[in-house]
Parts: structure tokens; C-alpha cells; sequence
């Protein structure tokens, strides 16, 4: 049996996850662009800047995953099948960014390059992969959502924080990450719909995770 984890390491770990995730999300500005073809011409101009983004942000969601993973020790005896699925939802949603990840790294740079020569843009998936709220990304925000608003709920049930706070935060995750998904007007950068939910409750709760007794 390995030992439990530390709350300030798991908070540490939690703190630069969402950094490198917000970082990446924020440097990704020129490739929010209105229309997919746009976005396409982005990339092929700025091909090796959209390679790093896209490694970026999987590192920092992978961080994250993995101290929620750490973190979950501690909560397994309060609700322990509200926090395995909590758990199995993050590890899908991981899945399902890293075939994203690959495949805007190989895929969407590929067609960028064709379009930037005069290719028709792509309007079906999976050609379209790695534009606007295409069907992987909409699974990987969803089970991503689902996942840590579950965990912060079961975060309350075990004493870490007040149920209270981790009711409202539960409830922060859902809403402004819908709620950017939902308005969010750019094909491309479309991670701030995560941006949100990291930036108003993990980025919070893992600063506490540090300064907490």
C-alpha cells in the first residue's frame, strides 16, 4: 500500500496543472479565430506554436487528472462509488483528450496545410477534428464537467472543505463551463470552456490545498 499523499503535494500538483492548462489556453489567442477557415490559415502559419499549445494544455490536464487521482484517497471512504465514478469519468475524458491532442497534432495540421493551398474546408468529423465544438471535444468537456463536479462535491462529503463551498463549486464547474461552451464565439481556443471551471474553482481550492493546517 502506498503511502496518502500530502494535501500541500496534491495541491502543488494541482496549482501547476491549471497554470500550464490556462497558460496554453492563453497563448492559444492567435487561433481563436471566428470561422474554421480562419482557423486553418492560423495554423498553417503558425504551425509549430499550435504543436506546443496542444502539448501544453495535455500536460497540464494529465497534472490535474493526477491530482484529483492523489486526492481521491482521501475521499473513498465518505462516498466511495460517487468517487470512483468521478474518477472513471476524469480517466475517460483523459482518453478522450489525449486521441484530441494526437489528433490536432497530426490530422488538423495536415488539413490546415492542404486549405492554406486551396483544399475545401473539412464540415464533417472526423475530418473537421480540432474545430469548434466537434463531437470529441463535446465528449472530452462533458465527461471532463461531469468528473470534477462529482469530485468537489464528495470533496465537502469528506471533510476537506465545507459541503457548502463544494456544493457552490460543483455547481461553478457545470454552469461556467456550459455556459462558455455555449457563447464562447471562436472556432478555435475553444479550451476556455475549461478556462472557466480551472480558473474560478481548481485554481482556488488548490492555493487552499497549500495554505490549509
Amino acid at each position: 500500500m502506498f503511502p496518502i499523499t500530502p494535501l500541500r503535494w496534491i495541491g502543488l500538483l494541482l496549482l501547476l496543472g491549471v497554470i500550464l492548462f490556462s497558460a496554453a489556453t492563453i497563448v492559444a489567442e492567435p487561433f481563436e479565430q471566428e470561422t474554421a477557415l480562419n482557423l486553418y490559415q492560423a495554423i498553417a502559419q503558425n504551425g509549430t506554436t499550435y504543436q506546443t499549445i496542444n502539448l501544453l494544455a495535455g500536460f497540464g490536464f494529465i497534472l490535474v487528472v493526477v491530482a484529483w487521482v492523489l486526492l481521491a484517497r482521501y475521499m473513498l471512504q465518505a462516498q466511495r462509488r460517487w468517487t470512483l465514478t468521478g474518477l472513471t469519468l476524469l480517466a475517460l475524458a483523459t482518453l478522450l483528450w489525449l486521441v484530441e491532442v494526437g489528433g490536432r497534432l497530426t490530422t488538423t495540421t495536415a488539413t490546415a496545410n492542404q486549405v492554406s493551398t486551396g483544399t475545401a474546408v473539412p464540415t464533417t468529423f472526423p475530418a473537421n477534428l480540432g474545430v469548434g465544438l466537434e463531437p470529441l471535444f463535446i465528449a472530452f468537456l462533458a465527461t471532463t464537467l461531469a468528473g470534477l463536479a462529482i469530485l468537489f462535491w464528495q470533496v465537502g462529503l469528506a471533510g476537506l472543505l465545507s459541503k457548502r463551498w463544494s456544493l457552490i463549486g460543483a455547481a461553478v464547474i457545470i454552469a461556467s463551463g456550459a455556459i462558455a461552451a455555449l457563447t464562447y464565439p471562436w472556432v478555435g481556443g475553444i479550451e476556455r470552456a475549461l478556462f472557466y471551471p480551472f480558473v474560478l474553482v481548481l485554481l482556488p481550492f488548490a492555493i487552499f490545498l497549500l495554505v490549509r493546517r
